[in-house]
């Protein structure tokens, strides 16, 4: 409870000569109490063929609703590194096990100065040092407890209302670290004039936590391969004994072991794809997204009704989430699930396709799914977006994304009468404590149009209709198909189309007057509910909420 969060334990250390000899960083995983893996470290320390290795823990607090960011374990390790002068060894190998195979990762990034979420830094002067990274059991996708346990689930939940449990929410797959990671490593790895450090991921086939299958991010790349030991769980890899005995072997090897390409693998693509992301929106089942994928493949096919070369290099991810309710929405944990999903299928597509080039097209709380991935994930980038009905602020700050790289060009629909977002979104935006703790990013920007508004984010106001106007009409989608099609032939970025469809000057009287209602109308009909509620509970009648 009390003591430095993180500290440096040493296993072995050399005050002399240190030119001359190695280091082994190692980052222990989640709730990882010292019984777990000192004996590890002590069998490295023990064996002479590793006599020339000095040996140091990066031993931080975790616990399951610990709030002690990865990336400040990892800033403040690097910095305690430094104050012990890990310059002056030849040669640094960085070992992880399990989560802490992430933070093995994300120390080489940093030290980089490549790490996004951590701007400030710059490359550190024995950065090039780092020659062997060895992953044992490591979630290189990150972690899927959430999924697959049920208090996983309950755990996020509760940190997701509480603010707590920051560590773990982080490095589950399709988190907010992880996908940072996740990009900047293949960006990274896939620079072929930047010399590399051979890349050892360890797995056990009988590992319940960590799929043989969710490595892409290692042995897809020219530095990086995956070994699998004979048997043993999750935490077999840090066992030795009996039936274990060539574990240690296997990672011994992965400690000494010379760089060497890998085997690079045939579903990797080096040309430069084109991704089209869609995403619809609630209480839906999206049926636009299957016409919107068939008009830009048809704007893409040239009159011969061949494909060309534009056509074969661009693929168009149109999945979908089912029938997504109000309900779901309004809970924090099932709309993170949702964020993450997203966010971890972009960097599926990335990790096969390291220099594609990704568009968006989205409507109502897919439009959500897109500021909230770009907001947390400044490594994140798209090309052309355009969003329909949006349920962002009208102040998010798309300037800035497009000055940053994140965004080129952007093009949004604004309908006249959109009620859901020009009456409920503006009501949640301006109550008290909800605006901020449940719904930071939701807004109106898609009934007003945004503030940042120029050649190049552009919001075209106000068609006449309702929410879905510019998702049912056959007319605007082909607009918009147009524009992305015309972006992705040219390879850059085309300043937004006007929408097709006819146009009013303003809004209904309605929409402007309820921003100053928001902070008196929710709480009175939130009050309503509840009397509602009691009074057919007491009559032992069905009541809204059942």
């Amino acid at each position: 409870m009390f003591g430095p969060r993180v500290k440096l334990d040493w296993i072995r250390r050399t005050e002399t000569n240190r030119n001359t000899r190695k280091l082994i960083v190692f980052f222990h995983g989640w709730c990882g109490v010292r019984f777990t893996w000192k004996p590890f470290l002590k069998r490295l320390r023990d064996d002479p063929n590793l006599a020339e290795f000095d040996i140091v823990a990066c031993a931080y607090k975790t616990w399951v609703f610990s709030n002690l960011s990865t990336t400040q374990v990892v800033g403040t390790s690097i910095s305690l590194l430094e104050s012990q002068n890990v310059s002056e060894y030849q040669s640094v190998t960085v070992v992880g096990f399990s989560i802490g195979g992430l933070l093995a990762r994300l120390l080489w990034l940093t030290a980089h100065g490549e790490n996004k979420l951590m701007n400030g830094r710059h490359k550190a002067d024995w950065a090039d040092r780092i020659d062997h990274i060895v992953l044992l059991a490591s979630p290189n996708r990150g972690s899927t407890v959430p999924e697959r346990y049920w208090w996983g689930q309950f755990g996020v939940a509760i940190g997701e209302l509480t603010a707590s449990g920051r560590q773990i929410r982080e490095c589950i797959q399709g988190g907010r670290v992880v996908t940072n990671l996740r990009i900047d490593w293949i960006r990274a790895t896939d620079d072929p004039a930047r010399p590399l450090p051979f890349v050892t991921q360890v797995l056990a086939p009988d590992d319940t936590w960590v799929q043989q299958s969710e490595s892409e991010d290692v042995t897809l790349r020219r530095n990086g391969r995956q070994v699998m030991i004979g048997s043993g769980g999750h935490l077999g890899v840090l066992k030795f004994k009996g039936s274990h005995a060539q574990t240690y072997q296997a990672v011994k090897s992965a400690i000494l072991g010379s760089n060497h390409a890998s085997a690079f693998d045939e579903n990797v693509r080096s040309d430069s794809r084109q991704l089209v992301i869609l995403r619809h929106g609630i209480r839906t089942s999206g049926q636009w997204v299957d016409r919107a994928h068939q008009l830009i493949t048809d704007q893409l096919m040239p009159a011969t009704g061949l494909a060309d070369a534009t056509e074969r290099t661009v693929e168009v991810d149109s999945s979908r989430y089912g029938w997504f309710t109000a309900r779901h929405f309004i809970q924090p944990w099932t709309r993170s699930q949702q964020l993450c999903d997203f966010c971890d299928q972009y960097t599926e597509h990335l990790a096969r396709n390291p220099r594609a080039t990704f568009y968006f097209v989205g409507h109502s709380f897919g439009t959500w799914l897109l500021g909230a991935a770009l907001h947390n994930c400044p490594s994140m980038r798209f090309e052309a977006v355009a969003v329909v009905g949006s349920v962002l602020k009208a102040k998010y700050p798309w300037y800035r994304l497009r000055s940053e790289g994140q965004i080129a060009a952007l093009r949004s629909d604004c309908a006249s009468n959109d009620v859901p977002v020009g009456v409920l979104c503006c009501v949640l935006e301006h109550t008290p404590f909800i605006a901020k703790r449940l719904f930071p990013l939701l807004g109106t920007g898609g009934s007003e149009g945004f503030h940042d508004n120029n050649d190049w984010v552009r919001s075209n106001r106000f068609m006449k209709g309702g929410h879905s106007v510019g998702v049912d009409s056959e007319e605007n989608l082909r607009s918009i198909a147009q524009w992305i099609a015309r972006c992705i032939r040219e390879r850059k970025p085309v300043v937004p189309e006007t929408t097709p469809l006819q146009t009013v000057k303003a809004r209904g009287p309605l929409f402007e007057r309820l921003p100053m209602l928001g902070g008196f109308v929710v709480p009175v009909l939130a009050l309503l509910w509840a009397m509602a509620v009691a009074v057919a509970s007491n009559m032992g009648g069905p009541y809204w909420g059942t």
